[in-house]
């Protein structure tokens, strides 16, 4: 058994943190696959790099990204408008901090 804390280092996650830090989109893409399960924030993350770069990838992206924070955060009408809106504005600072902020909502 593992002592409490320590935690299995996911290489998927250090690669994925590695390449937004270099603001690559392929190798934020490619660890993002072996990760499997992206967290909403790395998913935020990744669009508004894609939206940065004009990537032809960013408009799934960002279809994909409203729907899993509307979907996983139990958003109500109002609040997904939000965050389409947000999505749309990306890569603008502020929009990427408001759905940050979604991505770390509870779930009611």
């Amino acid at each position: 058994m593992r002592p409490a804390g320590n935690r299995t280092p996911d290489p998927g996650q250090d690669r994925l943190m590695m390449a937004l830090r270099a603001r690559n989109p392929d190798r934020a893409l490619e660890a993002a696959r072996m990760m499997g399960d992206v967290p909403l924030s790395a998913a935020a993350q990744i669009t508004s790099l894609l939206a940065e770069r004009d990537d032809p990838r960013y408009d799934v992206a960002a279809a994909r990204l409203a729907a899993r924070l509307t979907l996983e955060r139990r958003l109500g009408l109002e609040d997904a408008d939000t965050v389409l809106t947000s999505v749309a504005r990306l890569p603008d600072e502020e929009a990427l901090s408001q759905l940050l902020g979604y991505c770390r909502r509870a779930v009611p």
